[in-house]
């Protein structure tokens, strides 16, 4: 059996190392950062299902351990979250198709679901009586969705069922375009003050992404480039904005592992290596 590439370490410069472990299905089981560990459990069918942290490993670092409880049909019924601001729990109800209808938690807070026949979603009210309702075309498409007290957003497609444009009650308006071979090359967002962000994306030949232009408003134009090796792996991008240009370059192993990344430009440098497990590189 081929074995699948696992991530073993990060080496952050005057940080320390990161490791991570295993077990035999490829499940991550650990953290180990200079700041604090991390241990996670699974089931028979390798889904998580309880985490422990230590330390300030957690990005929330409150956040002490999370246990996970499913049913016979494997749905997940109940998240119990212990941490220095005490334990929260929220629970997930289902019907008789394994669809879920009711969420409650701790807090008091949750919301209820309601399905049309044929499974669409027909309503969400939340624990104060808030609903908002959905609408579908004739391809089962999103089309509307009425919020109570607040007016209609609606949602167009293009003829082969991309989404073409969402108009929010507000006077908000996003917008897409594509190409012919589907790919997104076009995204305005449209505010009602007036301002947009705009988006504009090219590709080379074998369709990876060659720019992406990014007009943001009063924060100016960003562009990026990308570059990539003969077997069109991502190696390198550049971004310039207007505060500064930067470039990031990747060295990877032969399948593909990143094993070193070098960000620098403008007086900036900052670089990373990365390390396997042995066996994992072939």
């Amino acid at each position: 059996m081929q074995l699948t590439s696992r991530l073993a370490a990060i080496q952050h410069p005057g940080l320390g190392v990161t490791g991570f472990g295993y077990d035999a299905n490829d499940n991550r089981t650990s953290i180990e950062r200079p700041i604090g560990s991390a241990t996670f459990g699974y089931d028979y069918r390798d889904r998580i299902m309880d985490e422990t942290w230590q330390g300030n490993a957690h990005a929330d670092a409150a956040i002490h351990s999370i246990d996970r409880e499913r049913d016979p049909n494997g749905n997940l019924t109940r998240v119990c979250q212990i941490g220095s601001e005490g334990t929260y729990e929220r629970h997930i109800d289902y019907d008789d198709l394994d669809r879920p209808y009711q969420f409650s938690d701790s807090r008091g807070l949750g919301h209820t679901i309601g399905y049309y026949d044929n499974g669409t979603r027909e309503s969400v009210t939340d624990a104060r009586g808030f609903t908002v309702r959905y609408t579908y075309d004739p391809a089962n498409r999103l089309e509307t969705a009425v919020v109570d007290g607040q007016g209609v957003a609606r949602f167009g497609y293009h003829a082969n069922g991309l989404p073409e444009e969402i108009s929010l009650h507000n006077g908000t308006r996003t917008a897409y375009a594509f190409d012919r071979a589907n790919r997104p090359t076009e995204l305005s967002h449209e505010r009602p003050d007036g301002s947009a962000t705009r988006y504009h994306a090219t590709y080379h030949a074998d369709g990876s992404r060659a720019s992406m232009v990014e007009g943001r408003g009063d924060v100016g134009r960003w562009e990026t480039t990308y570059r990539y090796d003969i077997n069109s792996r991502l190696t390198e991008w550049t971004r310039a904005t207007p505060q500064n240009r930067r470039t990031t370059s990747l060295s990877l192993d032969r399948v593909g592992n990143r094993t070193y990344e070098l960000e620098q430009g403008d007086g900036y440098e900052r670089d990373r290596t990365y390390s396997y497990q042995p066996g994992h590189q072939s």
